[in-house]
């Protein structure tokens, strides 16, 4: 489960990057916490987070 994890927080560092500041994410163990700055941040998060996963999910073959 490690392995999944550092290639979501992988993927997460690569996303927060696009997004220039306007997202920040923490995962300590199993628990993820996003730091959301707008209302419209929450509402990409929202939308956008399970295709990261799902992309992560895919390319591990899990």
């Amino acid at each position: 489960m490690n392995i999944f994890l550092h290639e979501l927080d992988c993927e997460m560092e690569d996303l927060t990057k696009k997004v220039e500041g306007k997202l920040g994410y923490v995962r300590y163990a199993d628990d993820m916490i996003f730091g959301i700055r707008t209302e419209s941040g929450s509402e990409w998060v929202y939308q956008n987070w399970k295709s990261h996963f799902e992309k992560v999910v895919k390319r591990m073959k899990l």
